[in-house]
């Protein structure tokens, strides 16, 4: 028989995630076990079209959660679906700061958990070197590295070639952070010392890796700084186009 991957996934505000969760719904390795709304700008419309999405693929009943109880879905769903669970946030990372916060033992329970965040090599892009995910709660995205988390962390870096082939904004992030969770074979993976900063003014949000010879300042993180450009870029203009097809 075969065994569909367990995914809860945390969304960030606006509708960035569509996309993103047409590719899960689609996909007949993965079981979407809930939805958490990201942050407290998402208006009742942005949720609406998620339902509509949801509805269409018949998957009305999702459990779903607005941000203030996004926390407490993580942990129920990670103690329900312990060492099955697939978490991919495409949002800040504060529900899932608020969680290990709640759950002292919760890093031990995920079988993976995707981050759509920061960017390395690249420029930000809500700054000259902050991504918005990590600038809008760089305390929380601290929190999450120094977690031992089974992290892989998607930055910009692994999308910039997608935005060469064609112009999606974040949905094609958002895309290619889904696609790392779907079929991990496709990212290709570094283990970097990463530090987030908290406390500049010019840099508050921006990660930081110590890329000289010998590491020593950072957290050892999983980074995604590549992706397979045509899987993403193929499923991508399925979902973006049609939202249909499989």
């Amino acid at each position: 028989m075969h065994t569909k991957k367990k995914m809860l996934l945390v969304t960030g505000e606006g509708t960035d995630h569509i996309p993103a969760l047409r590719l899960a719904l689609g996909s007949p390795d993965i079981e979407l076990t809930g939805i958490v709304f990201g942050g407290p700008s998402q208006t009742e419309a942005m949720n609406q079209q998620t339902r509509q999405v949801l509805e269409s693929a018949g998957q009305s009943g999702l459990l779903l959660a607005q941000a203030v109880q996004g926390a407490e879905l993580i942990v129920r769903q990670a103690d329900l679906h312990r060492g099955e669970l697939i978490l991919v946030t495409l949002g800040p990372l504060t529900e899932l700061a608020k969680a290990l916060q709640m759950d002292k033992e919760l890093a031990k329970k995920f079988a993976a958990v995707i981050v759509k965040g920061g960017a390395i090599r690249v420029p930000g892009n809500v700054t000259p070197i902050a991504e918005a995910n990590m600038h809008a709660d760089p305390e929380a995205a601290a929190l999450v590295l120094a977690s031992k988390l089974p992290l892989l962390l998607v930055p910009l870096d692994a999308t910039y070639a997608l935005h060469m082939r064609m112009d999606g904004g974040n949905s094609l992030d958002a895309c290619a952070a889904m696609m790392a969770a779907i079929h991990p074979e496709i990212a290709e993976r570094q283990t970097l010392k990463i530090s987030v900063d908290c406390q500049s003014t010019l840099s508050r949000g921006a990660l930081i890796a110590d890329l000289r010879a010998i590491p020593r300042v950072g957290i050892d993180t999983e980074v995604c700084l590549d992706i397979q450009t045509e899987p993403v870029v193929k499923r991508a203009m399925e979902v973006m186009g049609t939202g249909d097809k499989q």
